[in-house]
């Protein structure tokens, strides 16, 4: 993955500290299909897309024991959301400790993911959006 210079503007999953299975997730931009990521990285060089694919598999990639996602989104994909909201419940119930944070804007599809973990892990910054 290359170093981007305004990491948090990016989708990226990185180790929170060096050597430890802890990972911070940023889902920034739209949410949108497999195919749709593929073509604007590929054709346009966006890589601010997030899609279930590549959500999925940047987790399993990294397999943490815990997981921070930090989402500032509008939405996008609903099937996707969906998706990215089952996976994470699928994480949870393996045992991994998942938690959510609002930033910025957390708006239709980009709830879900937000709203997959019990209430306690659910964290909005003082000027979060959330619009459902």
């Amino acid at each position: 993955m290359p170093n981007l210079k305004y990491p948090i503007f990016n989708y990226k999953i990185a180790p929170k500290n060096e050597g430890s299975n802890d990972m911070e997730c940023w889902i920034d931009g739209d949410i949108v299909s497999g195919e749709e990521k593929d073509f604007y990285d590929s054709y346009l060089g966006e890589n601010s897309l997030t899609s279930f694919n590549s959500f999925r598999d940047s987790i399993h990639a990294s397999k943490p024991t815990s997981l921070k996602i930090n989402i500032n989104s509008a939405g996008g994909s609903l099937s996707e959301g969906i998706a990215i909201h089952d996976f994470i419940k699928d994480c949870i119930k393996d045992g991994i400790d998942v938690s959510t944070y609002g930033i910025g804007l957390v708006a239709s599809s980009a709830t879900l993911p937000f709203l997959a973990v019990e209430v306690s892990k659910r964290h909005l910054s003082d000027n979060t959006l959330m619009i459902v």
